[in-house]
């Protein structure tokens, strides 16, 4: 009987975990950082009118409707292949994308609540796990669609596997990884470093290093079989991954000459970030917990430290990529959950009569503080201006018209909903020339108060801030 009840904590904070992670679940894709999802959305719909199969399943960003493939080949393909399948079964909804991630995200909690209870007990699992889910970084990125829920979900599977393997060494357990390093190469970058850190690690508490090394072989081989498949597909492939992995310092992800950023400045940025997707009380249980896990040691501090590199490793890495998006410190939440963990459950006796009471009031004094934040991330998508802004330029214009905008940032949620490639920040004294170079319909949505020296055919007013013109 005691066996019955002794999972009931760990599932309140599963139930607990889901409930945050479908909140607002079907919302347009126009939140905080949910460009990801819009472009998931585009290479669906694109297999959906083009056929998985006649595209090869490269992912094409290509939103116009007009057929011409866009390759996207920066990130290796199961992740969105993850989410388009099931959409191409039963059609595409925002809902159904998110659930997949949601999914995801449920089943590395999971996972790292079996990897910590096989490391360090009952107590330092459940403490791991609700550090872990209970956050701002899992409750909002978590049931993003994008590479770092099924990323993360296949890295914490292989690092159990790794463990169990370790522990007690099977032909079984080692296929098991093999197809666990395949699966996770083949989903995200960021999973491939997560795989090849805890393999090194492996190499210490194991004899047969053989083994080992040949997952690393596996891994190479998953690698080059991801740029064979879209060398096949896309001949420039190559290069645009070179590109991709970049060593550079601006503050774009995606070009070169960019204002650089100072690794200050840099530092300041993850470390904000840090404090406010985690919380501040997680962000001290961290430091709290990593001074106790030091003074341990074994496969448990092995395990962590690999999942410290891996997940910072990532970030810096890409570190043009993670200046700009917040989310690519997902893959710390495996590390800082642990350490997170360790403050609760490892604490001795004499340390925890003013160590508990500590963590308990730091718990309660951030708790609102994070539902306000959380609250902040989903306000994004309350803005009804980019809706109606997608709804009038996909009714007024078609797929081969050129269309423009001065609003400054790419809205790639736009373009999905609108159905249009759109031209961003382009600013009323460029539009002419532009319009000379072009024979078709041209239209330019400007946003904004300011009188133009333009003189449109016709002016549709999208809302009190923005009108679409038509110029030619």
């Amino acid at each position: 009987m005691p066996r019955k009840f002794s999972l009931t904590p760990v599932l309140i904070v599963l139930l607990l975990a889901w409930a945050l992670l479908t909140i607002r679940i079907g919302a347009q894709w126009f939140g905080h950082q949910e460009a990801n999802g819009a472009w998931f959305s585009v290479a669906t719909r694109n297999w959906q009118l083009h056929g998985f199969f006649q595209l090869g399943g490269i992912i094409d960003t290509n939103p116009d409707l007009l057929g011409s493939v866009e390759p996207y080949t920066h990130h290796p393909p199961i992740a969105v292949w993850l989410a388009a399948f099931p959409a191409l079964i039963v059609g595409y909804n925002e809902t159904l994308l998110r659930f997949v991630m949601a999914s995801c995200t449920l089943i590395g909690i999971a996972a790292l609540y079996a990897l910590a209870r096989r490391l360090a007990g009952r107590s330092f699992a459940l403490w791991s796990a609700a550090a872990y889910a209970l956050t701002p970084m899992l409750a909002y990125f978590g049931r993003m669609p994008d590479h770092e829920a099924p990323a993360i979900m296949f890295g914490l599977l292989f690092a159990l596997a790794l463990v169990r393997w370790l522990q007690h060494s099977t032909r079984g357990r080692w296929w098991a990884l093999v197809v666990l390093t395949i699966v996770a190469v083949w989903t995200a970058w960021g999973a491939l470093i997560v795989v090849v850190v805890l393999s090194v690690m492996a190499l210490f508490y194991t004899r047969k290093r053989l083994a080992v090394i040949m997952l690393g072989v596996v891994a190479l081989g998953a690698v080059i079989a991801v740029l064979g498949y879209y060398l096949y597909f896309f001949h420039d492939a190559l290069s645009d991954l070179i590109n991709a992995f970049v060593w550079r310092t601006s503050t774009s992800s995606l070009e070169l000459g960019t204002a650089e950023f100072t690794w200050g400045d840099y530092a300041l940025r993850e470390a904000a970030r840090l404090i406010t997707l985690y919380t501040p009380t997680i962000c001290v249980l961290v430091l709290i917990g990593g001074w106790l896990l030091l003074r341990r040691s074994g496969l448990t501090l092995g395990v962590v430290v690999a999942l410290v590199v891996a997940g910072f490793g990532y970030a810096l890495i890409f570190r043009n990529a993670s200046y700009i998006h917040d989310y690519y410190l997902m893959y710390t939440a495996p590390s800082m959950a642990m350490l997170a963990g360790a403050a609760p459950s490892l604490l001795p006796r004499r340390s925890s009569r003013w160590l508990r009471p500590l963590i308990a009031a730091l718990i309660v004094v951030t708790l609102p503080v994070t539902l306000i934040y959380l609250r902040e991330l989903y306000a994004g998508s309350d803005d009804p201006t980019p809706s109606s802004f997608a709804e009038v330029v996909r009714q007024q214009t078609t797929p081969q018209d050129l269309i423009l905008s001065n609003v400054p940032t790419v809205g790639f949620g736009i373009e999905f909903y609108a159905e249009r490639r759109i031209g961003w920040s382009i600013p009323p004294a460029d539009v002419d020339a532009l319009v000379n170079d072009f024979d078709g319909a041209v239209y330019y949505a400007y946003c904004g108060n300011e009188g133009l020296s333009l003189t449109p055919l016709t002016e549709i007013q999208i809302n009190l801030a923005c009108r679409l013109l038509r110029l030619q």
